[in-house]
């Protein structure tokens, strides 16, 4: 996003029926022009096409798009840009030697974990500053484990 703010600039836009066609500068360092680059912006489908490419090569918006988006007003990056490899849950480094501990499972029964490790780190985003509320919670906690714990006679 910086680069596009300072390294891009808009030379040129034309309006052909429902699609905006922007001149993109690319400048280097030293704010040398140092190629021009055409971006599509269809308005009716929220699609931005650059011809360097960029997307089609690496999976991310250039920075060219990126300009065209902040000057089009765009709020946020449409949901087709954001390629699956970025979406992937992530588990906290301290979290992952539980997961091995598990072994291989379906993506149903990983989707579960995930949703019940966000719980958790939701609830304890709420209790943490309020030790009467948190107390309360690790107790809870506590009968819930042995609960579960009878259930599977661990």
């Amino acid at each position: 996003m910086n680069k596009a703010v300072w390294f891009c600039g808009v030379v040129e836009v034309v309006e052909v029926g429902d699609k905006m066609i922007y001149s993109i500068t690319h400048k280097n360092k030293n704010f040398e022009v140092k190629a021009t680059y055409k971006v599509v912006h269809d308005v009716r489908d929220e699609s931005f096409d650059c011809n360097c490419n960029h997307f089609v090569h690496n999976g991310m918006l250039c920075r060219h798009a990126f300009k065209v988006m902040l000057n089009s007003e765009v709020q946020s990056i449409p949901e087709k840009y954001i390629l699956p490899r970025w979406r992937r849950e992530l588990v906290p480094v301290e979290l992952l030697p539980a997961r091995v501990r598990y072994g291989e499972m379906d993506d149903e029964k990983q989707a579960l974990i995930n949703q019940a490790i966000s719980m958790f780190d939701l609830i304890i985003g709420c209790v943490r500053n309020d030790k009467g509320s948190l107390t309360k919670f690790v107790e809870q906690l506590e009968r819930l484990g042995d609960e579960i714990r009878r259930m599977f006679q661990y």
